[in-house]
């Protein structure tokens, strides 16, 4: 948590940690700054990242967002693809991996 405000009005707000992983997959629009090796998310948040880790998980957001959509308009588990399967179970270990 923390403290701050006015000599008239005090504020709390907590805050949390979030990896840039998720930050790409599920944040704001994705920028990827190739020679300065940084992605900018939601056009403020600058993440130091090599290009190809950038450009990688720009293209998983995007499929990932065509996935939701499908799961999203068709809630019947059983309409998921094996392909969709696989790439949620390949996300999870990513994230699983990485932010551990």
């Amino acid at each position: 948590h923390e403290k701050f405000g006015t000599t008239h009005r005090t504020s709390v707000a907590t805050t949390a940690f979030v990896h840039p992983f998720v930050l790409c997959l599920f944040g704001g629009s994705v920028v990827v700054k190739h020679t300065e090796r940084k992605v900018l998310v939601d056009g403020w948040m600058e993440l130091p990242m090599a290009a190809q880790v950038g450009v990688f998980l720009r293209e998983i957001r995007k499929q990932l967002e065509v996935l939701l959509q499908k799961v999203f308009e068709h809630s019947d588990k059983r309409q998921i693809e094996k392909m969709d399967h696989d790439m949620i179970e390949g996300i999870v270990s990513i994230l699983s991996s990485e932010c551990a």
